[in-house]
């Protein structure tokens, strides 16, 4: 009988196996999501397509531009929701409720629409400053991140903006020798010769005179804000996205937040970095931040910190 000798067929190494297997893996995942937002942005809610346009455009999404036209993509850089029928328009953030009254040198963190997003609050009765990035972080209570790219900054005693000032309103965030916080708009003559200690440019104003706003326009994103109470005590808060989409909070519910903690005054920040709280990182938010809103070690009359 002839003998004969069976080969079998060349055979990938395993190693190779599994990478083709995760790239066809990312691959599918890619087109599902691709085609979840494609869904959305054709969809017969045309608030539902707007929200995605607007948060698209404001995280730098470089997909927009394949699921809207130019002209959509420019009116929704003040993209503002349609007025709730039933309702005074204020987004009500249950987690937030009850806060109101926390003490100074506390913090806690709650999330909302179901855990799309996770903040965490602090409430301090030291005078916050501006600090350098170099300076920021852990030399402090609490520390939140800026991003770099401010319209108007006012730092040791030099005032750089955007623009060509003069008669034009800069929304801005600025505090007084006394520690007060002034938040609107104001020219860059204000700003000036106001004698702020310091200013940093602002997204939206979310409180004014103790009244939250609504209609403020955005999509879904991670989001900051800082804001003073009657009592003179201030309150900072930063939120995260926990999900691929909605990826983050709507200002509207920023301006709900800070009105369940107890603001009078508040405005939204553009955050880089996130938030630190007794030196330890509370919400992570990506970027770098060039600038932070530090609060001072609490004396001791503030009280602990949960």
């Amino acid at each position: 009988m002839a003998s004969g000798t069976l080969r079998s067929g060349s055979r990938l190494p395993l190693p190779l196996k599994i990478l083709i297997a995760a790239a066809a893996a990312v691959l599918l995942a890619a087109a599902a999501v691709f085609a979840a937002l494609f869904a959305v942005s054709r969809s017969r809610s045309g608030d539902e397509a707007d929200r995605l346009c607007a948060t698209m455009t404001e995280r730098g999404f470089f997909p927009a531009r394949l699921f809207f036209s130019s002209e959509k993509i420019e009116l929704s850089k003040f993209y503002l929701p349609p007025p709730e029928p039933d309702g005074p328009g204020v987004v009500q953030v249950s987690a937030a409720g009850g806060q109101a009254a926390a003490a100074p040198g506390t913090s806690g963190k709650f999330g909302g629409n179901g855990k799309d997003w996770e903040g965490c609050w602090y409430v301090s009765s030291q005078k916050p400053s501006l600090a350098h990035k170099s300076e920021g972080g852990r030399g402090g209570d609490a520390s939140l991140g800026l991003d770099g790219t401010l319209d108007a900054l006012l730092s040791d005693g030099i005032l750089t903006y955007a623009g060509e000032g003069g008669d034009a309103k800069y929304c801005v965030v600025a505090a007084d020798p006394g520690g007060k916080l002034h938040i609107g708009g104001k020219t860059v003559y204000e700003i000036a010769n106001s004698g702020y200690e310091w200013a940093v440019s602002a997204d939206r104003v979310l409180i004014s005179g103790g009244v939250p706003q609504t209609g403020l326009g955005g999509g879904y994103a991670p989001r900051a804000a800082i804001g003073q109470r009657a009592d003179g005590t201030y309150v900072v808060f930063c939120a995260s996205s926990k999900s691929l989409y909605p990826c983050g909070m709507t200002y509207d519910e920023l301006a709900s937040v800070m009105y369940g903690l107890g603001c009078a005054e508040a405005a939204a920040l553009k955050p880089a970095g996130g938030l630190l709280v007794g030196g330890k990182n509370a919400v992570k938010i990506p970027g770098s931040a060039e600038r932070s809103i530090l609060f001072p070690k609490s004396g001791a009359d503030d009280g602990g910190q949960n």
